[in-house]
């Protein structure tokens, strides 16, 4: 079983590693009612020095590492400007981004799995994207894993399209010897970085949530 423990089971609460985790089709009502058993109020912030620590921390369980591969480089995320979610003074998670020209870059998100399913997630995103809005950035650009099937539906469901798929880089990037493919949620191989893109242009990205 991997070291990382990423995410939180919806019914009971039990942290699991990726490979464990699994999607359930569930009713709506349901998941509102059993929010209610971790309900904490958070506020978004920019990130603090004295959060570094922290956020260094909750990299190194997402990722073994505070570097994460994105659209074909090595991003070091301490050097990043990031946002928090900030629950009574914990660090509830955290988005890192930047802009380059008109493309604004989500390099990394990351809630620890006693904050999921409270919308932190989808709260960080939303003033990610505010953020890199503000900066002058048209589009949004974003990378994700073949295996995170979580945030692939999070991302769809906020306006992102996939626009390509770049096979066999990120299992070159993870593995430790040759041909030893990584394994991520549900079991799945990591081996495939996909590439999704938000158009803001016109005010048709301004998001709502």
């Amino acid at each position: 079983m991997s070291e990382n423990l990423l995410h939180r089971c919806a019914l009971c609460g039990a942290v699991v590693a990726p490979e464990s985790a699994r999607l359930v089709s569930t009713c709506g009502g349901h998941l509102e009612s059993d929010a209610d058993r971790w309900n904490t109020p958070f506020r978004i912030r920019g990130a603090r020095p004295e959060d570094d620590e922290v956020l260094r921390r909750i990299a190194r369980g997402y990722w073994g590492r505070e570097e994460v591969l994105a659209f074909g480089r090595v991003f070091s995320l301490p050097e990043e400007r990031s946002l928090v979610a900030d629950a009574g003074g914990a660090v509830a998670g955290f988005v890192s981004h930047r802009t380059e020209g008109s493309d604004g870059l989500l390099l990394a998100l990351a809630v620890p799995p006693l904050y999921q399913g409270l919308g932190v997630g989808s709260s960080l995103l939303s003033a990610a994207i505010h953020a890199l809005e503000k900066a002058g950035a048209t589009t949004v650009r974003l990378t994700t894993t073949n295996d995170n099937l979580p945030a692939l539906a999070l991302f769809q469901r906020r306006g992102f399209e996939i626009e390509d798929v770049v096979p066999g880089v990120i299992a070159r990037h993870l593995e430790e010897r040759p041909g030893q493919v990584p394994v991520g949620f549900a079991g799945i191989p990591v081996r495939d970085e996909i590439r999704l893109q938000r158009c803001l242009e016109s005010g048709t990205g301004r998001d709502a949530g």
